[in-house]
């Protein structure tokens, strides 16, 4: 049991964030609450039932939910939500996702306070209270309304825009973004961490290397024996990966009811220096991209070719590749299109 098609995106007017999904078909399914907090994702079960619970109900199978959370969210900040079902015997089964709350910087009045003003004069006509509208708009004018429409889109351009110099800061950064942080002082992402500690450790990966490692043992022995305050430059780690490029095999770890399950292998295909791309199609089976080297033999130069596996029910089925010849075709990203074709650029 699980919940599908979960979206959260921040609403135009600023300040507010839609949750959409699908609830569950199963017939055992009862109802749904959403947790939220800030910097990292909500502990389950722990936090149900406590402050960061903002949403309970009961709800019909395999129908469509949504939640506004409009809880005075703060502007530029990415909050972490938990979707979770609940069956008729209260087990829990939740879903993860964050989004950035946006601000409203008014750019919609601005503009329309710099049009020439006998536009403004004679822009009287209002929507009768027959028409559904939002009762801010109520009384406005219909050339403002229309204006106003660009202004809310100015706004969310201007509220990403700003939430980009949050990019480099550990304490604010979206927990999703932390692995590029981690890959950029070479420090290996334990995705099993909660995100607080994910982030402690991209924090002190910098220090951690100054203290171990051969280069500071030898320089501790150095000024040991000598006295002398040697500078010691670590070569050799390059020189290897250059030459001998780490091999890596493709794992899946499971988190059921909030706890992450044993490893297990998906792929016998030997990649390195590269990212999974994952995508869970619209009928809800996932699919895996990645690249693996060229297994034939005495190739040179090696080369690398793209391939994918999808998931039925019984199990992950063989690995079919997309890409073929001597090209070296690395890093995919996957998406899949309204017409339910997977583009893959």
């Amino acid at each position: 049991m699980r919940i599908l098609d979960l979206k959260a995106q921040p609403e135009e007017r600023g300040g507010s964030i839609l949750l959409t999904w699908t609830n569950p078909a199963d017939a055992s399914f009862a109802g749904v609450k959403v947790l939220r907090r800030e910097s990292e994702f909500p502990v389950i079960p722990d936090d149900v039932g406590t402050g960061f619970e903002i949403f309970n109900s009961a709800a019909a199978p395999g129908s469509a939910g949504s939640f506004r959370d409009a809880g005075q969210l703060k502007g530029q900040t990415t909050y972490y939500y938990a979707v979770v079902a609940r069956d008729n015997s209260a087990q829990l089964f939740p879903a993860y996702i964050t989004a950035m709350a946006t601000s409203s910087f008014l750019s919609g009045a601005y503009l329309y306070r710099n049009l020439p003003e006998i536009y403004r004069t004679f822009d009287t006509s209002v929507l009768p209270d027959t028409v559904s509208i939002n009762p801010a708009d109520r009384n406005k004018g219909q050339l403002q309304r229309f204006v106003e429409m660009f202004g809310l889109q100015f706004d969310l351009l201007r509220s990403f825009a700003a939430g980009m110099g949050d990019f480099y800061d550990i304490e604010r950064v979206d927990g999703n973004l932390l692995q590029l942080l981690a890959q950029s002082v070479g420090w290996q992402t334990d995705f099993t961490l909660p995100v607080s500690k994910q982030r402690n450790e991209v924090r002190f990966a910098s220090h951690f290397y100054r203290t171990t490692g051969i280069p500071a043992n030898l320089r501790a022995m150095v000024n040991r024996i000598t006295t002398w305050d040697a500078v010691i430059k670590e070569i050799a780690h390059n020189i290897f990966r250059s030459n001998d490029p780490e091999q890596l095999t493709v794992t899946q770890m499971k988190r059921r009811g909030g706890v992450w399950q044993p490893s297990t292998q998906t792929t016998l295909d030997v990649a390195y220096e590269g990212r999974v791309a994952a995508l869970m199609a619209a009928d809800g089976r996932p699919f895996i991209f990645y690249h693996a080297r060229d297994s034939a033999p005495m190739r040179t130069p090696l080369r690398s070719h793209i391939w994918y596996k999808t998931c039925e029910k019984d199990g992950w089925l063989g690995s079919r590749p997309l890409t073929a010849g001597d090209s070296v075709d690395r890093s995919p990203t996957a998406a899949q299109r309204a017409d339910g074709s997977i583009w893959m650029p």
